[in-house]
C-alpha cells in the first residue's frame, strides 16, 4: 500500500515544516502545488524530499488541488493545508488507520480542531475529510470551500474514526490573519455566487467570512439563511446553528428571547444527537416559563451524554456536564410539578366582541383552567362563541359601569389567581403565562398583584406601537380585591388604592398587545369614555384623579385646548398613574405643538418632566427637538441622541417599562439628527441619519423634505441613488414622490420623477395632461384620463376601507359620494357590525378584489375576504384564482379548502388550482396528489399541469 500527501500553498514557510513533520514517517510521497510563493516554502518542502509543481494563483482553490491530485500515485491520499498537522499522539496511527479501513470506505473523517494560534485555545472541533482513497474520477469542485466529488457525484462511503486514534489541529485563523483570509475568501465567494453558485449552500461560508471581518449582524443573517432549511448532511453542519444560539444568548428583550427559542428548537430537531442543543432548548423553554417541556429536553440531553450516539457531528457536552444538567433538571421539575396545584381563572367583560373574542378564548385556554365571560348586552355572535368555547357565560344588563361588570366576573371566578384582560388585549406569548405565575408568584409568596407591560398598537397601521406602559392584569383571587370606577376602573384593596411598590412587574416576555386604540375605533371609544366620565355632570365637578382621562379623551377627539388644560391640571394634581407616569407630559407637549405654543411654554413642561422622570427617554428628545428649532444644533444633537440611545437601550433591555410615547417622534428624531449633523459640518453623519429615518417610515413627508433640503432640491446622482435604495419605480411610488416634491416646491425633483414616470410607463404624469389638452390631443387625453380615473377610484375605495368607518353615517359622505352606488354599498357592508348587513354583491366584490390586494394592508385584505365567505362554491374558485394571480397562495388555499368534495365545483380546474397553490407553498406531496387528480379529469389545458407534476416528482425524489 502506497500513501501520498498533497498540499497547495503560497508563502507558508512559517507553517509547512510542522505539517510535514507530522506525516513524513507515514507517507511514500509528498506533493506540493505552489501558487506563487516568494519565501522559503518551496525550499523547505523540497528538503523533505517532496515534489513541487507550480501554478499561478487564479482565485480558485480547486484548480491547484486538482493538479496535486493528478500527480499523486498512492493508493490513499492525505489532504492537508500547510497550517494543518496531525497531533504527536496520533501521528503513529496514520498508517494502521488507513490499512484497517473497510474495503467499501472511500474516505476517512478525522477529528479536526481549530486552535487560536496566539493563545492555543480550542475554538471548535468537528470531523473533516482529510484521507481519501485514490479513485479514477476524484476531483474538487468549487473555487473556495471546495468539495471532493467522484465522477461528478459527492464522495460517499465515508468512515469516521475516534479522536484518540487520529486528530488534526489547525492554526490558520489567528486574529492577525483572519481578517485578510476572510476578505480574500469573501471576494471569491461573491464572485461564485454571481456566477450561479447557490446562495443558500454558500451561506455558511459567507457567515464565516463576515464574522472574520467583524460584521457580526451581516454574518448572522447568513447563518440564519443556512440554518433555516433542512439539515445538510455535511461535516460540521451545526456550525451556523451554534453561531445563532451564541448570538441570541446575549439577548435581553422579548423578540430576541423568542429568536433564541426558535433556533434552539430548530437546532434540537435538526441535530437530535447533540446533547448541547437539547440542553439549550431546555434552557430557552425555561426562560419562557415552559418548565414541563424543558424537563423533556433535559432528559434527552442527559441520555445523550450518558450514551453518546455514533454520529458525524461532535458533541461539545460530555459526562463532566452531568452534574450541571441534573441540577437544572431538579429546578425545572420543581416548577413543572406545581402546574397542577394552581388554578387560574381568565376573565373578560364584553359587548359585541365577535371579532376579538375568538382570539381571547383561544389564547386564554393556553394558561387558564376556567374562562369567565360577562356579556353586557351583545347583539352579535359573541355569546354563542363564548359558550361553544366552553366558557362560563354570565349575561347582565349594561349599567354604564365597567367596575360593576368586572366585579360580577370576580364573584364567579373559582381560581387561585385571576387574569383579567379586555377582549382586545392578548398576550404575545400566552403559553408562558401559567409558568410565569407559578415560578414568580410561588417564589414571592407576598405578591398578590402583577403588572404586565402593555403595548398599545394601531392595528389599522401595520401594528405600529403607539405607547407602552405597565398595567395590572393578574392578581390573587381575594375577596378584598375588587374594581372601582365606572370608566378607567381601578383595582382596589379593601376600597383603598394598591401599594404599587409591593407589586411584581413582569418583563416584556409577558408583553400584552392591545388593539383598542387603533385608528378605526379610537374615536368611538373616546366618545363613549368621555360620556361615562362626565356622567351628565358638569366638567367642574369631575374629581382631580379623573383629569388624566379627560385629557386622553379630548386629545383623541382633536380638542387640543381641552386636552392641554386637563393634562396640565393632572400634572399639577397629586395623582399619578403608576405604569403610565409620563403620559400627561407627553399629551401636553403634543397638544402644545398642535396649538403652536411658544418655545418657553413647551420647555417649561419638558423641564418638569425631566425633573420627575429622568429615566424616560422622551423628554431628552423633546428638549433636543426644541433646541434644534432655536438653531442650537450642538445641544439639540446631543439631547436627541441621548433620548434615542436611551429608547433603544430600553427596547433591548426588555425589563424597564416606564411608559413611553417615543414611537410617535422616533422618525422626527432621526431626521433632525441629520439636520443637526449637516449644520455642524458632518455630512456623512447627516446622510446616515436621514437613511435611518426613511428606513423606519419611507413616507414621512417631513423626513423627505429634510433630505431634499440637504441636497438643495437638486436631483444629483447621490440623491437619486439614495432614494433608489428605498423606493421602486412603480406607478404608486413615482406618483407619490411627484406629489410630495410639487407640494413642497422642489421643482427640479418633481421634473426628474415626472420624466422617469414618462420613461417607465409611456405616458406623462399630471402636469403633462394639460399640454395634451392645449394641443387638442383629445383622443389620447381621454384614454389616459380614463385609465387614471379607474386607478384613482380604486385607490379611493381602498383608502376608505382603511379609514375608521365614521364616514358611512356622517362626516365622510362627500368622499363616499365619489364612488358608484354599488361600491358605496360594498364599503358599508365592509364596516357593518351586524351579520345581516354584511352581504356583498359578488360582481362588485370580485371587481375590487385586485385593487384591495394591490393597495390594501393585511388587515384590510383579511376583513375584505371575510365578506367573501358568503359566496357559492363556484364563486370561491373565482376568488381563489385572483388571489393566486397576486401570489397570495395561502389565502387562495383557504378558499379552495372551503369547497366540500361533493360539490359540483370540484372539477379538474379546482384540483389544478389547489395543486398550484400547494406547489408554491412547498407542499409538494399534497400538490402532486391534486395535480394528478386534475390530470385524470382532463377538463382544462393539460400542458402546464404535466410540467408541475414532473417538477413535484423531481423535488420529492431528491428529498427522499
Amino acid at each position: 500500500m502506497k500513501i501520498s500527501a498533497i498540499y497547495i500553498a503560497k508563502n507558508e514557510a512559517e507553517n509547512i515544516a510542522r505539517s510535514l513533520e507530522s506525516v513524513k514517517d507515514s507517507v511514500d510521497e509528498l506533493i506540493l502545488v505552489d501558487t506563487g510563493s516568494s519565501d522559503d516554502t518551496v525550499k523547505i518542502f523540497e528538503s523533505y524530499g517532496g515534489r513541487v509543481y507550480h501554478q499561478p494563483w487564479q482565485d480558485d482553490f480547486s484548480a491547484p488541488r486538482n493538479l496535486a491530485l493528478s500527480k499523486a500515485t498512492g493508493d490513499w491520499i492525505i489532504l492537508l493545508d500547510a497550517d494543518e498537522y496531525f497531533t504527536k499522539d496520533s501521528q503513529k496511527n496514520i498508517v494502521n488507520t488507513i490499512k484497517s479501513a473497510p474495503g467499501e470506505c472511500n474516505g476517512i473523517l478525522i477529528t479536526f480542531k481549530n486552535i487560536e494560534k496566539s493563545t492555543g485555545k480550542l475554538q471548535d472541533k468537528f470531523y473533516a475529510l482529510r484521507i481519501v482513497r485514490r479513485l479514477q474520477g476524484l476531483a474538487y469542485h468549487g473555487r473556495i470551500h471546495e468539495s471532493l466529488f467522484n465522477n461528478e457525484a459527492p464522495l460517499d462511503s465515508l468512515c469516521k474514526i475516534s479522536e484518540a486514534q487520529l486528530t488534526i489541529e489547525h492554526t490558520g485563523y489567528s486574529p492577525e490573519l483572519s481578517g485578510k483570509k476572510a476578505a480574500r475568501n469573501l471576494a471569491i465567494l461573491l464572485d461564485e455566487v454571481r456566477d450561479g453558485r447557490d446562495i443558500k449552500e454558500a451561506s455558511r461560508y459567507l457567515y464565516e467570512c463576515y464574522m472574520g471581518l467583524g460584521q457580526e449582524k451581516k454574518a448572522i443573517e447568513y447563518a440564519k439563511l443556512y440554518a433555516d432549511g433542512k439539515r445538510k448532511h455535511v461535516s460540521y453542519a451545526s456550525r451556523c446553528h451554534r453561531a445563532l444560539l451564541a448570538y441570541y444568548s446575549k439577548s435581553q428583550n422579548r423578540k430576541e428571547h423568542a429568536e433564541r427559542l426558535k433556533w434552539a428548537l430548530k437546532s434540537s430537531d435538526d441535530f437530535p444527537e447533540l446533547p448541547e442543543f437539547q440542553a439549550e432548548a431546555a434552557e430557552c423553554l425555561a426562560q419562557w416559563y415552559r418548565f414541563s417541556e424543558a424537563v423533556l429536553y433535559l432528559n434527552r440531553a442527559i441520555a445523550l451524554v450518558k450514551r453518546p450516539p455514533d454520529a458525524i457531528e461532535i458533541a461539545m457536552m460530555d459526562e463532566s456536564d452531568l452534574n450541571l444538567l441534573n441540577s437544572r433538571k431538579e429546578a425545572f421539575v420543581k416548577y413543572a410539578g406545581n402546574t397542577g396545584k394552581l388554578k387560574i381563572s381568565a376573565c373578560v367583560i364584553v359587548k359585541n366582541e365577535e371579532n376579538n373574542l375568538p382570539t381571547w378564548l383561544e389564547t386564554s385556554k393556553l394558561f387558564a383552567d376556567e374562562l369567565i365571560v360577562v356579556d353586557t348586552g351583545s347583539s352579535d355572535n359573541t355569546v354563542d362563541l363564548a359558550k361553544k368555547a366552553g366558557a362560563k357565560v354570565i349575561e347582565i344588563k349594561w349599567q354604564n359601569d365597567f367596575a360593576a361588570a368586572k366585579n360580577v366576573a370576580l364573584d364567579a371566578a373559582t381560581g387561585d389567581w385571576i387574569v383579567f384582560n379586555d377582549a382586545d388585549e392578548i398576550f404575545y406569548n400566552p403559553e408562558s403565562v401559567r409558568g410565569f405565575i407559578i415560578k414568580e408568584c410561588f417564589t414571592h409568596q407576598n405578591i398578590s398583584v402583577v403588572m404586565f407591560p402593555m403595548s398599545n398598537v394601531d392595528a389599522d397601521n401595520g401594528n405600529v406601537e403607539i405607547e407602552r406602559f405597565d398595567a395590572v392584569r393578574a392578581f390573587k383571587n381575594l375577596p378584598e380585591l375588587r374594581y372601582s370606577g365606572k370608566v378607567h376602573e381601578m383595582l382596589l384593596l379593601n376600597g383603598k388604592s394598591l401599594n404599587y411598590s409591593d407589586m411584581l412587574k413582569a418583563d416584556d416576555r409577558m408583553l400584552i398587545k392591545h388593539t383598542g386604540y387603533s385608528s378605526s375605533i379610537i374615536q368611538k371609544k373616546v366618545k363613549r369614555n368621555l360620556k361615562l366620565l362626565l356622567n351628565n355632570q358638569p366638567e367642574s365637578e369631575v374629581p382631580p384623579e379623573k383629569y388624566r382621562y379627560l385629557a386622553e379623551c379630548y386629545f383623541g377627539l382633536g380638542n387640543y385646548e381641552k386636552a392641554l388644560n386637563y393634562a396640565l391640571r393632572s400634572i399639577q394634581s397629586p395623582y399619578t398613574a403608576v405604569g403610565q407616569e409620563t403620559e400627561m407630559h407627553s399629551i401636553a407637549l403634543s397638544a402644545m405643538q398642535k396649538l403652536e405654543y411658544g418655545m418657553d411654554d413647551r420647555l417649561a413642561v419638558i423641564e418638569d418632566a425631566l425633573s420627575k422622570y429622568p429615566e424616560a427617554p422622551d423628554f431628552y428628545a423633546y428638549k433636543g427637538l426644541a433646541f434644534t428649532e432655536q438653531e442650537k444644533y450642538k445641544q439639540g444633537y446631543e439631547l436627541i441622541k441621548k433620548g434615542l440611545d436611551m429608547y433603544y437601550e430600553r427596547l433591548l433591555d426588555g425589563k424597564r417599562t416606564l411608559s413611553t410615547y417615543f414611537n410617535g417622534i422616533v422618525v422626527e428624531c432621526h431626521y433632525t439628527l441629520g439636520i443637526c449633523a449637516h449644520m455642524l459640518g458632518d455630512d456623512t453623519e447627516a446622510v446616515f441619519r436621514f437613511n435611518e429615518a426613511v428606513q423606519i417610515n419611507p413616507w414621512d413627508e417631513k423626513a423627505l423634505i429634510a433630505i431634499a433640503d440637504f441636497y438643495k432640491g437638486y436631483p444629483d446622482k447621490e440623491l437619486i441613488e439614495f432614494f433608489d435604495e428605498i423606493y421602486d419605480n412603480s406607478i404608486n411610488c413615482l406618483s407619490i414622490l411627484i406629489g410630495i416634491w410639487e407640494r413642497n416646491g422642489f421643482v427640479l425633483l418633481a421634473k426628474f420623477y415626472r420624466d422617469r414616470y414618462l420613461h417607465s410607463f409611456g405616458k406623462p404624469a399630471d402636469l403633462d395632461l394639460f399640454s395634451m389638452y392645449e394641443r387638442a390631443q383629445y383622443d389620447d387625453l381621454s384614454k389616459i384620463v380614463k385609465r387614471r380615473i379607474v386607478q384613482d377610484m380604486q385607490l379611493l375605495f381602498v383608502a376608505l376601507l382603511g379609514g375608521n368607518g365614521d364616514f358611512v353615517n356622517h362626516s365622510g359622505q362627500s368622499k363616499l359620494g365619489l364612488l358608484s352606488g354599488s361600491l358605496q354599498l360594498l364599503i358599508k357592508a365592509f364596516f357593518s357590525e351586524t351579520a345581516e348587513d354584511q352581504g356583498a354583491n359578488f360582481n362588485d366584490f370580485i371587481a375590487m378584489l385586485p385593487a384591495v390586494l394591490s393597495y390594501g394592508n393585511k388587515l384590510i385584505v383579511d376583513r375584505y375576504l371575510q365578506m367573501g365567505l358568503q359566496f357559492s362554491d363556484e364563486e370561491y374558485i373565482q376568488v381563489a384564482k385572483i388571489l393566486q394571480k397576486h401570489r397570495e397562495y395561502e389565502l387562495a388555499m383557504g378558499f379552495y379548502q372551503r369547497i366540500p368534495m361533493e360539490s359540483s365545483a370540484v372539477t379538474g380546474g379546482f384540483w389544478h388550482g389547489a395543486g398550484m397553490c400547494l406547489y408554491h407553498l412547498s407542499e409538494y406531496k399534497a400538490a402532486l396528489e391534486c395535480l394528478e387528480k386534475a390530470e385524470g379529469l382532463k377538463s382544462f389545458e393539460q400542458g402546464e399541469n404535466q410540467s408541475y407534476i414532473s417538477w413535484c416528482r423531481e423535488v420529492l425524489k431528491n428529498e427522499y
